[in-house]
This record gives C-alpha cells, structure tokens and sequence, in this order.
C-alpha cells in the first residue's frame, strides 16, 4: 500500500505531544516493515517571509528509504489551531493548499489511503479530497476535538471550571483567550528572539471583533466534509465516538480505536508498590500546572482533606514551573505543614519517569475536560501505578473501575474515594482485576492495516 500520514508537528519537531509520539511509533513499525511505501506531510508551522508562496518541500527523517516525509511551509492556515477569526476563515475559505496539495499527490505518484491524525494547518478542502480523487480512501482519528471545537478541548474558558462545555460559545472562548492577530502571529513564526517577545506583547493590545457566525460554519462546514468525505473516523476512545456522535457526526463511519503503545510490552498488571493499611500513603501528580487537567482542583482538594488522614499522605508533584508559578509554589509550600511529605519535581520525562513512579501507590488523572485518552494515565499503569482518574474523557475506560472513577470537579467526591483506596488498600490490588489491557503497538497497526483493506475492498466492489 502506499500511505500518506497527515500531522501538524514536523517529524523531527519535539512539539506535539501524544499524537507526534503516536505517529512517530507507526514510523518505527513501517521503518522495520518497508513493505509499505509512506508519505508524511505537516504543515502550520514553518514560515520563511510573511510575503513568501506557499510551498512543499522535502525534508530529511533518519528512516529508511520507503518513508518519506514533506512539511508545507507558508500554510495559510497555522497550526495548532486558535480561536482567532481570521485562522478560522481561511481555513473554511482558501482555495490555494488545496490545489498544491492535490499537486503534491500526484507529484509522489498517488497514494492509495490518507490518514489525517489532525487537520490543523490545513484547510477544509484538504479534507474534502475524496470530493477530487474519488478513489483515495480517506481516514481521520480524532485525538482531539478540533471539527467541534478550534481549541480542540471543548473547554470553555480556563480557570472557571465551565468544563465539558456543550453549547458551541466559540465566540465567548475566544473573547477569553484574546486570540493574536493573525498577520502579528506569522510574523512572530518568521522572527525569533527579542522582536518576537515584543510581538507577543503587541498583538495582545489591539482591539478584536468576533463574527459568532464564523464558529457556526466552522462546525457546520467540519461536520458536513467528515460525514460526506472521509470513509472512517477513528475515535480513540468510547467517550470521543460519543462526543462526536452527540454532535451530530455519522454513527456508521466512526469506530473506537484504542491507539497502540509500546508502553503496553511492560504492563505488569500488579501494583509495583505495594500498600498496607497503617503506613505511609503515597500519591503522586504528573501533568501541567493548568486548571482543564485538574491541577488546581487537586490543589483544592487537598487542602480540604483532613488533618489526621493528611499526616499520613506523602504527595508527589511532577510539573513544570518557573517564576510566573509563585502563587502555585506557595499553596504547595502550605500543603507541607499538613501532608508527611511534599515532594515536587520540576515536570518529569520518558527517561526519569519509572524511577519517579517507583514509590507511588496511587497515581491522580483529575481532569476537567473530556481528554481523550491521557497519556499519563497509560504510562503510569504500564509501570504498575492504579489510578483515580475523573469521569471526563477515555480514561475512565482503561480504569474500568466505578471505586477509581469520581465526577469531574467535585471535591467531596473525590476525597470520598481517596479516602476509601487510603483505609482499604485491598481496593489497589483489585484494580489490576478490572483495568482493560494496553494495546500494544503491533496489534493496533495490525488492526489499522486491516481497517486500511477493508475500506479499499469495499470500495473496489462498490465500483
């Protein structure tokens, strides 16, 4: 088969997150499998001059010689995605990517699937492909929520726990995030240093108009090309198929996926740190210092928790900070006269991250938003870590255990179950019991190929 990979992030970018992680892991299986030949294509983020055309060209990846991956540069669309107006029209209206990108897949000789793993930096048309070439098959996994939402959370104004938002306010998000102009945000990915900074601090002083009728097409306009041009929509999670069903997008193309990890290879399934009932209780946060992944409401909730039930808690937090976190590092500083210890790390990474886990008897995913599968969440559990995890998202699925899962955002609620792991900790060891095994790389490409012939099969005897 030959196979064209689209996501924003560059190949050899260390942006991304998940999603690069994910494609970069399909990149390692094809690398040792070249019986495929593989096209990768980002686009979104490389700007030479703001007057510059847009343009394909071919970069270099370190993989063998069937992968071949290309970045656009000059999109008219940047990536990742914002609420700002003029981002959000060019991407229903530009006519130009499109062109080139069909240009660009005859150029390579065609390719028989396309599997968009995001669509931001390129515009609705990219999308509307098969409208064109009627005999590409196309696939699109929904990582995040970017066809309802351009902020991709479906999180509505950070910091004022209106999480898990259902009425499409786009244009209140983004009064909120103030979103930069569009012209003040190329230039900012052309220039560096110093004259970017004053940019940055520029672009949030001008004025801005917000057109509700935008966001409406934007969702309107998504919903009709996925539904009316792309043969499967790969949700990676039961909750995400949910979500975008709710919204209107078509049941009989969307189909849950779990993604592959090699974090799956380790799973243990047993606790690597075990608890006993009258000594310490350790907890441990991994994530960012933001209000939708629940940090502060784990900031909250902790310093509501008892004073005796307290002293026996030692709390781990792996978060990154610098000098604009004082207020954060004060209230953690607090917690020390209550807690038996504190201990915090300045984030973590893959390399540190098992020895930080090694002492944890419980790990906390208390997000506020409907996060689609948290990676955190997958790679403590391969390590032997139960986790509490809130009911927001795909998490919950892998946990799998209603004395694990509390209602997003409710404090009682939470300490409730945090309470009930401390004082029975035969609840940890009958975690492994019910939490679904990982996916493992091998059997989710398997499926992904067989998911690829399926739909070639069937549109062959269709024609």
């Amino acid at each position: 088969m030959r196979l064209l990979y689209y996501n924003w992030v560059p190949i050899n970018s260390s942006l991304g997150g998940g999603v690069h992680i994910y494609q970069k892991t399909l990149f390692d299986y094809f690398n040792l499998h070249p019986e495929d030949e593989v096209f990768y294509l980002s686009s979104g983020q490389r700007y030479c001059i703001p007057t510059a055309a847009t343009r394909i060209v071919e970069e270099d990846n370190g993989y063998n010689a069937n992968i071949h991956t290309f970045i656009v540069e000059n999109s008219p669309v940047f990536s990742p995605m914002t609420t700002d107006p003029v981002n959000i029209e060019k991407y229903l209206t530009d006519e130009s990517l499109s062109v080139l990108f069909d240009e660009f897949i005859d150029s390579i000789g065609g390719v028989d699937t396309i599997h968009f793993n995001n669509i931001e930096g390129l515009t609705l048309r990219c999308l509307e492909i098969k409208k064109r070439k009627p005999n590409i098959n196309v696939i699109y996994s929904a990582h995040n929520y970017f066809p309802i939402c351009p902020n991709v959370m479906l999180w509505k104004r950070e910091r004022n726990y209106e999480h898990n938002c259902d009425n499409k306010a786009c244009e209140l998000c983004a009064k909120y995030y103030n979103a930069e102009s569009y012209d003040f945000e190329i230039k900012k990915r052309v220039h560096n240093g110093f004259f970017r900074k004053t940019l940055s601090k520029a672009t949030r002083m001008i004025p801005r108009k917000y057109d509700k009728s935008i966001y409406n097409r934007y969702l309107e306009e998504n919903k009709h090309a996925i539904n009316s041009y792309v043969d499967s929509v790969i949700a990676v999670s039961e909750r995400v198929k949910d979500v975008f069903i709710k919204e209107g997008y078509n049941p009989e193309i969307i189909r849950t996926m779990y993604i592959g990890t090699k974090a799956a290879l380790r799973q243990t399934n047993s606790s690597c740190f075990r608890y006993s009932l009258g000594s310490d209780f350790h907890i441990a946060y991994f994530g960012y210092m933001t209000e939708s992944k629940g940090f502060y409401f784990l900031l909250d909730a902790l310093e509501e928790l008892e004073d005796e039930i307290a002293s026996h808690i030692c709390v781990k937090i792996c978060a990154k900070y610098d000098k604009r976190n004082v207020h954060e590092l004060k209230r953690i500083e607090a917690l020390r006269k209550r807690f038996k210890q504190i201990e915090l790390h300045n984030g973590f990474t893959h390399d540190n991250e098992k020895e930080l886990l090694s002492d944890v008897h419980l790990g906390i995913v208390p997000v506020l938003w409907e996060d689609n599968l948290p990676q955190v969440l997958i790679e403590q559990i391969s390590y032997g870590v139960p986790i509490l995890v809130s009911n927001l998202g795909g998490g919950r699925e892998i946990v799998n255990n209603s004395a694990f899962v509390f209602k997003a955002g409710d404090t009682s609620d939470f300490l409730g179950k945090l309470i009930s792991i401390y004082t029975d900790p035969e609840l940890l060891n009958d975690f492994w019991d019910h939490s679904m095994r990982l996916v493992t790389c091998e059997s989710h490409i398997n499926e992904l190929l067989s998911l690829y012939k399926s739909i070639a099969c069937c549109a062959h005897n269709q024609g």
